[in-house]
């Protein structure tokens, strides 16, 4: 029984310091390291994207594991993959870059591996997700940055229902495109309530 104690303690200990060594930066320090400090500022609830001349690029620059990066065209349910990424390269300097076709579109990222070694897709438009998570931040690029000035970075998080919400397994550049910012759907309730109160307080004058 003495044996079995030590065993589990010890498998603990193994447990916590290979978390310890293998742990992420987080994600503000990602892109503090990459943009600079300060060289970015978040943006609201970004679902789709549209690239209008086809010049638009898409660049890894960020990576915890094996995963894939894609689109999926509005109006067609068929998914793109655009690029993969293996291993655990952290991150990376001169990574996968392509071109973006022309149209407007989610972002898709799928995790191929996993802690729990299956496949699960996610998508920008949070609509799509089965959790109904938001499972991909947008940031802007700001002037001054050491990279990007005045693209886009998209952030995933892997895990469902938002786990740890690190966001910060896989973060792609983007350039060339345009977000559409939509208001978040708790948002959008919170209006209606708030029009809606303001239309019977308006009849209750009037009366």
């Amino acid at each position: 029984m003495k044996k079995a104690r030590i065993c589990f303690l010890l498998l603990g200990m193994s447990i916590l310091i290979q978390a310890s060594v293998f742990a992420d930066p987080l994600l503000p320090t990602i892109l503090d390291t990459i943009y600079g400090s300060g060289k970015w500022v978040q943006l609201s609830y970004t679902p789709e994207w549209t690239n209008q001349n086809g010049t638009a690029v898409a660049q890894a620059v960020f990576a915890s594991y094996t995963q894939s990066f894609g689109i999926e065209k509005i109006g067609d349910s068929s998914v793109t993959t655009l690029f993969s990424i293996s291993g655990s390269p952290g991150y990376i300097s001169s990574g996968p870059s392509v071109s973006l076709p022309t149209g407007t579109y989610n972002f898709v990222w799928t995790d191929t591996v996993g802690w729990w070694f299956w496949s699960t897709t996610w998508y920008s438009d949070d609509s799509l997700n089965g959790d109904g998570y938001n499972h991909m931040y947008a940031f802007q690029i700001l002037s001054g940055a050491k990279q990007g000035a005045g693209s886009y970075v998209l952030a995933f998080e892997d895990s469902s229902g938002g786990g740890d919400e690190d966001h910060n397994d896989l973060v792609v550049q983007v350039s060339g495109v345009t977000p559409s910012t939509v208001p978040e759907p708790s948002l959008i309730l919170l209006l209606g309530i708030g029009i809606g109160g303001a239309f019977l307080t308006t009849l209750r004058i009037k009366r």
